[in-house]
């Protein structure tokens, strides 16, 4: 509660509440984790402990204080009674309120007198009861949590390993016996700390957090009714901490309460606890993302602080060839949104402008700066809650920072104001300005009271999110990190060991062609697994384990966002997860899991992020993903062709369309969200009479329970989010979940009326067929499938050129073949896409070429990937046309066995890829391969014992025959295919499989 609240009773005149502040209750009960800060006052020179004991004014709480009042008035007093100080407090800052917005001459001071009257007395009854209390009586949140944990414990021994016979209150008291401290609550009652140690103790865990801890005891209750007592703990003290002023919340306090009240279902995302700077932080973003939809230089997205910890406000400007033009100065932003402003009326004056664009660009101009009065406001009234909480030189500084904002901003409002001809838009903000120097006035009343306490900052910036070991708080800061930061600076540390290839300069900000920074790079996820594999490489050079530390936490970060933007909605189209898959992430995942193994052995300790906890595995993105997300498009594009695969779709293929266009430059010019409606009917109709025939069953039923498998998977996703949507939306069912879920249904009954067998019988044992009060095979959606979003704006050629576009190249072909079918009515049509099919064949050809001219195969894996999928669709185009009787000329099939050099070639890099898999495999279990130290599976194969050889420029390989196989392994093998399952069998992780 905020000593203005009642600094406006000189017109009452009553009892000495003033000038005694009453600062907030949090001290009138102990935190949940008892923690050693210091007695917050109270009234005038009386300071009360979290334990109901006095203490003087600078005196922590083991201090004693001759104001104790030890009289009791009532030991039993509920605990509702001990926070109506709060309530009371809440009601006369509402009463102040409407004092202070009422009009003064209609304002009835005799029923606000008797009403601030009784407030006050109400107060100080309750203040008089409390300080009488002797005996906690379970009823303070140290008791209380305590207690909590006694009765969880009591009622789900098994669960926690604690014997039957076991007297809990026994086990707890011989815990927390010996901590160091103690806390006092009256002559005859004390508890000791209870910290994460003690509580690690308690569980015989090693917890890093109070989280994890929650989690725990959340996940072993047998009945969710047991945790009552300890929902009723947190509750109180979130009350607590709602009615502390923002400024002086903790941030790392304020986030792992939100993260345990989600867990226990006290909070949703729209009453999680806030801080001061987060509030005013999403307050200027939304400013700043207002002013973008006129000046497309402004920039809100991942946006950092400068070396004082401040919004660097160059970051927020930004051209189109991404260079910073204004310095780290405020006013240089206004002066920015000024001078558009000032242009746009010159230009319509000029006729430059026509009418609609002039509209809309004043229709943003004016939302623009309603948002910067809302910022302002916010700004005012958060501040204004601390009075009497900060040093009086806080409150100085915030108005000199807020008042250059208004300053600087004058001449952008006024603008814009003449621009839309809306005085409105001046309004508020000077008295904001009045407002907040009047509480500065107010708080300089109280220097004695804050004084000793620390100037604050307060200003924009970036707020410090904490990353709890929780999903929640992870996301919410990787979808703030700046990706191109993290990587530039893993490669600045990383050029010392590789400055051959790392061009990264020192001041480098941004990433305009990975390429240029990193030699044989053309993408942000290359420059990562690269990175990955310089640190890996010169892990002996490293010596200093702080800049090991710097270098894997950044790509761990690097990694972690494209994990996230992959998950979610909102990033669908993002570029840096263009070609991002669920390989890439196994692959990037495996490797850097490497890279920690090495920084772990080498330095013997483990790698933690900037709040000290253990980084261990990349973050878990199926479980935080959208329905509209990249993974998930990519599953149900998957899943579909998985499903064509298996039936004979060429009827349907005849009649389907794409309806892609081009525009004049050969570009696709449009996003496809095609509805699937066709497909999804078709599907479920093959399915429906699909028949399983015995010869080839297994194989079959492997297949259809492995999509099966996959479209789960997708379910849970869209399970998750329609349960949310009809809970805030009614029914409202996210776009595919009639294909997802119809899918799920005809797949299961294919299975289960073909298969007999009990992993089959039991695939729906615990399934749920409602959301909510829907039946999922009776949901009716839209089932939308963004085709070719990826390929929207690309050349033609780069699908050929570019390895990336790789997961793509069925795609491209699929649109090939619907422009060929749609061109058959018109011959200029068909002459054209016939072109456009012999430049692809040629492109293709080219790109042997240029392959098999390089010396050495590093750095080209991946374009030979490229080249067998280019090949493979290639010869299936061909075959369609065969098929559907359409004359191909001058455009000839690439057998890739039978292709000279280019065979060759590919041979090689398959014979490498699997030989140094089965090196790493060997090396990795020595009790199973007898690999010498120092040699590789090619030191034992036998040039003259029928092994295949090849070559890609000047290196050679040879493939190994069972008889080399046979020298490292030490159990007996019958044949190649043998010996090979022997390495696959024993790989250890997922990038070995990738490999083979």
């Amino acid at each position: 509660m905020h000593l203005r609240a009642v600094y406006r009773t000189y017109i009452v005149g009553t009892k000495t509440f003033y000038p005694k502040p009453v600062s907030t209750i949090k001290e009138l009960v102990v935190p949940i984790i008892l923690s050693n800060d210091k007695c917050g006052n109270f009234s005038d020179g009386v300071y009360i402990c979290k334990n109901n004991k006095c203490c003087n004014k600078y005196g922590f709480c083991d201090t004693g204080s001759n104001y104790c009042n030890t009289r009791i008035k009532d030991e039993n007093i509920s605990l509702e009674n001990q926070i109506y100080v709060q309530n009371y407090l809440t009601n006369l800052n509402d009463l102040k309120y409407k004092l202070h917005n009422s009009d003064i001459d209609s304002l009835n001071y005799n029923e606000f007198s008797t009403k601030l009257k009784n407030l006050e007395q109400g107060i100080y009854e309750r203040i008089e009861e409390f300080l009488k209390i002797k005996n906690p009586n379970h009823n303070y949140i140290s008791e209380k949590y305590i207690k909590a944990l006694s009765n969880i414990l009591e009622n789900n021994k098994d669960k926690f390993n604690i014997d039957k016979n076991s007297d809990v209150e026994s086990l707890i008291s011989n815990t927390i016996k010996d901590s160091d401290k103690k806390f006092r609550f009256s002559e005859r009652y004390e508890l000791p700390e209870i910290n994460i140690d003690m509580l690690n103790k308690l569980f015989n865990k090693s917890f890093d957090s109070e989280s994890e801890v929650i989690d725990y005891i959340i996940d072993n209750v047998s009945d969710h009714s047991h945790l009552e007592n300890l929902k009723e703990c947190y509750n109180l003290k979130r009350k607590l901490i709602e009615h502390e002023a923002p400024t002086t919340r903790n941030e790392n306090e304020v986030n792992t309460l939100n993260d345990i009240s989600e867990k226990l279902g006290l909070n949703s995302d729209n009453n999680s606890l806030k801080t001061f700077q987060s509030i005013i932080y999403e307050k200027f973003i939304e400013f700043l993302e207002a002013s973008s939809q006129f000046d497309d230089y402004v920039k809100f997205e991942n946006l950092k602080n400068d070396d004082n910890g401040n919004l660097d406000i160059s970051d927020i400007y930004i051209n189109s060839k991404g260079r910073k033009v204004i310095t780290n100065d405020i006013s240089k932003l206004f002066d920015k949104l000024n001078y558009f402003v000032t242009s746009l009326v010159r230009d319509k004056g000029l006729g430059k402008v026509s009418d609609e664009e002039f509209n809309e660009l004043k229709n943003n101009i004016e939302i623009s700066v309603g948002k910067l009065k809302d910022f302002i406001t916010t700004y005012v009234n958060e501040l204004s809650k601390s009075i009497d909480k900060e040093n009086d030189e806080t409150f100085s500084n915030a108005y000199t920072y807020i008042e250059s904002i208004v300053t600087s901003a004058n001449s952008f409002i006024t603008s814009a104001t003449n621009l839309c001809e809306n005085e409105y838009l001046k309004d508020n903000i000077s008295e904001a300005l009045d407002k907040l120097n009047e509480l500065k006035t107010l708080n300089q009343k109280y220097k004695s009271k804050t004084k000793n306490l620390s100037v604050k900052a307060v200003s924009i910036s970036v707020p410090k999110y904490t990353i709890e070991r929780s999903n929640k708080d992870e996301n919410k800061t990787y979808d703030r990190m700046n990706l191109e930061e993290k990587i530039l600076k893993a490669l600045k540390n990383l050029k010392a060991y590789d400055s051959k290839n790392i061009k990264v300069k020192n001041d480098e900000t941004l990433i305009q062609n990975p390429g240029n920074l990193y030699t044989g790079t053309s993408t942000l996820v290359d420059m990562i697994k690269k990175s990955l594999g310089t640190y890996s490489k010169n892990i002996n050079s490293i010596n200093n384990s702080k800049e090991s530390q710097d270098i894997l936490t950044n790509l761990y970060d690097a990694i972690n966002v494209l994990v996230y933007r992959y998950a979610k909605s909102e990033y669908l189209e993002d570029g840096a997860i263009k070609f991002l898959n669920e390989d890439l992430i196994r692959e990037l995942s495996s490797t850097f899991d490497k890279n920690l193994v090495l920084h772990n052995a080498k330095f013997n300790e483990k790698l933690k992020d900037s709040n000290g906890n253990e980084i261990k595995n990349i973050i878990e993105y199926k479980s935080i993903s959208d329905t509209q997300s990249k993974y998930v498009n990519d599953m149900l594009h998957d899943i579909y062709r998985k499903l064509f695969n298996i039936f004979d779709t060429d009827e349907f293929n005849k009649g389907l369309r794409n309806n892609m266009e081009l525009d004049g430059n050969n570009k696709i010019n449009r996003i496809y969200d095609d509805n699937r409606a066709r497909e999804l009917k078709f599907l479920i109709k093959q399915l429906g009479k699909y028949e399983i025939y015995s010869n080839d069953k297994e194989y079959q039923r492997e297949e259809l329970l492995s999509i099966y498998k996959r479209l789960s998977e997708v379910e849970e996703i869209f399970d998750r989010e329609n349960n949310n949507r009809v809970k805030n939306n009614g029914n409202i069912f996210a776009n595919n979940s009639e294909a997802v879920y119809s899918l799920s249904n005809a797949l299961y009954t294919t299975l289960k009326n073909n298969f007999e067998d009990n992993e089959i019988q039991n695939l729906r044992k615990n399934y749920n067929s409602n959301i909510r009060n829907s039946n999922k095979s009776e949901i009716k959606t839209e089932n939308i499938l963004n085709l070719d979003y990826l390929i929207k704006n690309t050349k033609n050629n780069s699908m050929i050129k570019d390895p990336n576009y790789r997961l793509y190249i069925n795609d491209y072909f699929t649109y090939l073949k619907h422009r060929l079918l749609d061109s058959l009515s018109n011959e200029n049509d068909k002459k054209s896409i016939m072109t456009k099919i012999k430049t692809v064949n040629d492109d293709i050809k080219g790109k042997i070429r240029q392959f098999n001219s390089y010396n050495s195969p590093e750095g080209h894996y991946e374009e030979a990937d490229h080249i067998i999928e280019l090949s493979s669709n290639l010869n299936d185009l061909i075959s369609f046309c065969v098929d559907s009787n359409i004359e191909i000329v001058n455009v000839n099939p690439i057998n890739l066995n039978k292709y000279g050099e280019l065979t060759n070639r590919l041979n090689y890099i398959r014979v490498k890829l699997m030989i140094d898999a089965f090196d790493e495999i060997a090396k990795a279990h020595p009790d199973i391969f007898k690999l010498k130290s120092g040699k590789s599976l090619s030191d034992y194969i036998d040039p003259y014992g029928g092994s295949a050889y090849y070559t890609f420029g000047s290196y050679s390989i040879r493939d190994p025959v069972k008889r080399d196989l046979q020298n490292i392994i030490r159990d007996i093998v019958e044949s190649k295919h043998e010996a090979t399952v022997t390495f696959v069998d024993n790989a250890t992780n997922d990038y070995q499989v990738m490999q083979l």
